[in-house]
């Protein structure tokens, strides 16, 4: 309707003697002359001037008024009200009854889901919201807003009154719903809404899976297991003698064909629970690799909801893995090849220690490290190989066999003290008790020739750079006589004046070896208290025992390790037969080695310059380490690790480095090594320990020595050793330099892409590809560490995300699957809350709770 009115009406009055003045002399002229159509344009113009100028004066308003409204009512059909259908037709048939709706007020009903369908036309006679299916896998409120807001007209006042849960799940979730309701209010839209309570009541039962876990990708014949979380809100007991009893409950694992493959009879408790199922990683023939489809499903009797109860998945299974071997021995690789076969890919032995792969990324690419008696700071690239290792076998769950000796005993260097934390054992007989030394040095007259006394002066002094705070030590100088260069003190405390006492040494007459020796016997042999007693002799081997034979220094030295005081000597370059002789015969006795074995603790220094090379890298091994050298007993110490089983017994040991479990170590073989009739040592020789996500295994022994090749052998031929290196392979398969992480959550997927260590510079790029084909391809940016993409989720089915994460030049791909079994519609354990509507409707209008609650603006 349109109003015309002015705010002077009697102004209007000015109009009548102008019209006149203009009129009359028009019509008096017309009697005078003919009149012509210029003479009527004049008129009607000057007419038309004198009324326009009458009504502005007058102040003219036309108002155009609307008494027309429309009203949109919205009706959730989505599938979490589909039990309160009849409530909301309810609500509708009351909205739309004749005496609730006001004069010149047209109604139109729309029901909503994932999309919206008009039910009734404005004007329309409403029957019941039944008569109209929506597509019922999700709830977009915000759609259905924008659905409304076209079919108003643009001359009517404007309303909508929205009956739903207040849950979106689409389409950005709630933020999109709060969004949907602004945008109303842009456009001059009125909401209000009424709460329907979609949670579960009591009384109900509802039995629904949470989520899986298991590994995707694992290795031939390696177990892996399927975890099932199930919620319920009500207990489940099985009942054999009823099995139809209304609390029955069954999980069931069935493959990509439908086959059942097992039923378990669940006890469900009120609140989480967890089922577990063995997964077959066998591969038939020669097929090297599969990819086995599943589907769990969980039944539960009287469950409300149908639609949340299975899961499907894939797993790989690969029967081929990589093995790269750090090792300097050809035997050690053949005895690889030997064992593993054509189960893995071995990389030969690196024999000029180049070209090792170091990087994260290169090492990644294996699924097993084997370091074979070597020393990683003579490798290229050393510090950052151990650096990237710890990370590929710690993050990425990578197997490490550590086997003979690995030179990290007692040292300082940040390489070998990350090596040895890796390790299943402490090397050596190191612990957190001190250790106690003997340095005894030769200052006779023949240590001037070649520098030798300079060589003996500057390795005591290097020694004392090896030993720990609280380490004692005592400093012994023999020629002549015997006498005491330091007294016993703490090593790293009186340093400083330790080492002023060994550059103060002059050379005198005489040379007696062995009571130098027997000296350091009485200072330290008897001593308790601490971790490892060690004399360190520094000489050229030239002695001249006293009188009657009582200075023998091969029988002072058996003496010491009677007591298990370990005797070393380092030869200040002493070319003499003899001399070398003795000072080898004086390191077996000292160290318990049988003639024909290999010799340790004996060294040779030629040149001053080569001090520290050799303490550093050599001497530094026994310190706080023994390689024994003896035939010895090994006992089987855990007969329930897969290692031993069916085995009573394996064969002797001949050839051992010495250490000690850790807290958290395994220890499955040990070797009893009789010192003395007294004391008897227990040395691991196969431990294993988990090391965060990966596995470290320590041998004690070589690897391709004649120790292992020897060792016992089960019913189907398979000797303990190559049950030691097949059968520790990691369970998860991981071949890329990076985590992924996928996390669902309302209607969107979140993928993480986390790198090893956090690395600006690589570039991640990903496509997603849906069960119906759609491809989404994506560029990811690094922020804080991570590379994230949210992805909405729209359909059920696999999805493949497709990783390409670049560094360098070098592109490192990735495939991963996830399947999504049921929208989050669904989720029956959804919680619903009037106060999401509360929040999003505002000032905006009125929310009416389940049960005639009034909320919001009245």
């Amino acid at each position: 309707m349109t109003n015309i009115s002015f705010d002077n009406p009697f102004l209007l009055l000015i109009s009548v003697p102008v019209l006149l003045l203009i009129v009359i002399p028009y019509f008096i002229a017309i009697r005078k002359e003919n009149s012509s159509k210029s003479t009527i344009i004049s008129l009607m113009l000057h007419i038309a001037i004198v009324l326009v100028v009458s009504t502005v004066i007058a102040g003219l308003h036309i108002t155009t008024v609307k008494t027309k409204t429309q009203v949109v009512i919205l009706a959730d059909l989505s599938y979490s009200t589909d039990r309160d259908i009849d409530k909301i037709d309810n609500y509708v048939k009351d909205l739309v009854r004749e005496e609730n709706i006001p004069l010149n007020t047209q109604v139109s009903v729309v029901c909503f889901g994932k999309t919206s369908v008009v039910n009734t036309e404005f004007g329309g006679q409403f029957t019941s919201v039944r008569q109209t299916v929506p597509d019922v896998s999700a709830t977009d409120i915000s759609s259905a807003f924008e659905f409304a807001s076209n079919l108003f007209s643009s001359d009517a006042v404007k309303k909508i009154v929205v009956i739903t849960d207040g849950k979106q799940n689409t389409s950005g979730d709630s933020v999109g719903m709060i969004n949907g309701f602004k945008s109303m209010e842009a456009k001059n839209i009125s909401v209000d809404a009424i709460y329907i309570d979609s949670n579960l009541k009591e009384g109900e039962r509802e039995v629904q899976i949470i989520e899986i876990g298991y590994v995707k990708s694992t290795y031939k014949d390696v177990t892996t297991e399927l975890e099932v979380l199930i919620k319920s809100n009500t207990e489940y007991i099985p009942d054999i003698n009823n099995p139809k009893d209304k609390n029955d409950s069954f999980v069931r694992l069935y493959d990509g064909d439908g086959r059942l493959i097992k039923e378990i009879s669940a006890k469900l408790n009120k609140g989480m629970n967890s089922v577990t199922f063995k997964l077959d990683s066998s591969l038939a023939g020669d097929v090297k690799s599969k990819i086995a489809d599943y589907r769990v499903v969980v039944e539960a009797n009287h469950d409300t909801s149908p639609y949340n109860n299975q899961i499907t998945f894939s797993q790989e299974v690969i029967g081929e893995y990589k093995v790269l071997l750090v090792s300097q021995r050809k035997s050690d690789y053949e005895r690889a090849k030997q064992i593993y076969g054509d189960m893995a890919i071995i990389d030969k032995p690196i024999i000029d220690n180049k070209n090792v792969p170091y990087s994260l990324e290169e090492l990644c690419q294996y699924d097993v490290f084997i370091m074979s008696d070597i020393d990683v700071k003579t490798l290229e690239n050393g510090s950052a190989f151990v650096e990237n290792l710890n990370v590929a076998v710690s993050q990425f769950g990578k197997t490490l066999i550590m086997a003979g000796n690995m030179y990290v005993q007692n040292q300082t260097d940040i390489v070998y003290k990350t090596l040895g934390e890796m390790a299943a054992i402490s090397y050596g007989n190191s612990n957190d008790d001190p250790a106690l030394y003997a340095i005894v040095i030769d200052t006779s007259r023949s240590m001037q020739d070649s520098s030798q006394l300079i060589i003996a002066k500057q390795s005591a002094i290097q020694l004392l750079e090896l030993m720990k705070a609280g380490d004692q030590v005592v400093v012994i100088s023999f020629s002549g006589d015997v006498s005491f260069v330091h007294q016993l003190s703490d090593a790293v405390e009186n340093k400083e004046s330790i080492v002023e006492a060994i550059n103060a040494i002059k050379p005198t007459q005489g040379t007696v070896l062995g009571a130098g020796l027997q000296l350091a016997y009485d200072q330290i042999a008897l001593r308790e208290g601490f971790s490892k007693k060690q004399v360190f002799l520094i000489s050229d081997g030239l002695s001249y025992p006293g009188a009657n034979g009582t200075d023998d220094p091969k029988k002072i030295a058996s003496n010491l390790f009677s007591k298990r005081v370990f005797v070393s000597t380092i030869n200040t370059n002493s070319n003499v037969p003899e001399a070398v002789e003795l000072l080898k015969e004086i390191t077996r006795r000292g160290q318990g080695i049988e003639v024909g074995k290999p010799l340790v603790g004996y060294f040779m220094i030629e040149r001053p310059d080569q001090v520290a090379t050799v303490v550093d890298t050599k001497v530094s091994s026994v310190v706080y380490e023994s390689f024994i050298s003896k035939d010895t007993v090994v006992h089987i110490k855990d007969y329930s690790d897969p290692l031993v089983k069916g085995l009573s017994s394996v064969p002797n040991i001949d050839g051992y480095y010495v250490g000690s479990e850790r807290s958290d170590t395994t220890v499955v073989l040990e070797a009893y090594y009789q010192v003395n009739k007294e004391t008897e040592i227990a040395v691991p020789i196969y431990s294993y320990r988990k090391y965060t996500n990966g596995l470290v295994i320590t041998l004690a022994t070589d690897f391709s020595g004649p120790c292992t090749a020897s060792w016992g052998t089960d019913q189907r031929g398979i000797t303990v050793f190559t049950r030691m290196l097949t059968e520790n392979v990691p369970k998860e398969r991981r071949a890329y330099p990076f985590s992924v992480g996928i996390s669902y959550d309302g209607s969107y997927s979140k993928i993480e892409i986390i790198p090893g260590e956090p690395n600006p510079d690589i570039t991640v790029n990903i496509e997603i590809i849906s069960p119906s084909g759609e491809a989404v391809t994506r560029t990811l940016f690094y922020n804080d560490g991570l590379y994230i993409t949210n992805y909405e989720i729209k359909e059920t089915g696999k999805y493949y995300a497709n990783i390409a994460y670049t560094y360098g030049n070098v592109i490192f791909p990735a495939s991963i699957d996830f399947d999504v079994t049921f929208l989050p519609e669904y989720n029956r354990f959804e919680f619903f809350d009037p106060a999401v509507l509360r929040n999003a409707i505002g000032d905006m209008g009125t929310v009416i709770e389940d049960g005639g609650n009034n909320e919001g603006k009245q």
